[in-house]
């Protein structure tokens, strides 16, 4: 008798969000307690979808304004948070924004900033945030406590 057969390991892929991911990625950041975008049925082509055996794990848009950008919408679906799967994301979404000449990120979380700083984010004043990214509904919704972050993207892949 043979030991039984260890779990095998979830399909995993990142891509662009398809128009089918929609009511999925809605459901996915009402779940986890994120606001869905302003302009969600507009700028879905900004959300990197991570798939798990063809189901969505995790998302994160990057909106991009020529050199600079806004992450938002980071969400991982709770049965298979812990997994590594919002750094996998992270890591996605930069490189994404890099191959489409971003230079520089921002952000702003209410409570993941020691998160965000693993990755090379800095906490900075929220007046420093281009006025593109600042005009963004996402950022104009954003809580008044919220933590803006930055960080420059570097062109080898490292910051």
């Amino acid at each position: 008798m043979s030991p039984p057969s260890p779990p095998s390991a979830p399909d995993l892929s990142i891509d662009t969000a398809r128009g089918d991911d929609r009511d999925e990625i809605r459901v996915l950041l009402e779940e986890v307690g994120l606001d869905v975008p302003a302009r969600f049925d507009e700028d879905r082509s900004s959300f990197r979808v991570l798939r798990a055996d063809d189901r969505i794990g995790g998302v994160v848009a990057l909106s991009a304004f020529g050199p600079v950008a806004l992450l938002h919408s980071l969400a991982v679906h709770p049965e298979v948070q812990g997994r590594g799967y919002a750094q996998s994301l992270i890591l996605d979404v930069e490189a994404h924004g890099r191959a489409q000449g971003v230079r520089a990120v921002y952000l702003f979380t209410d409570a993941e900033a020691g998160f965000f700083r693993c990755f090379g984010y800095r906490a900075i004043d929220p007046e420093a945030v281009p006025p593109d990214v600042a005009r963004t509904p996402t950022v104009q919704d954003t809580d008044e406590g919220a933590t803006c972050m930055w960080k420059q993207l570097g062109t080898s892949g490292f910051a």
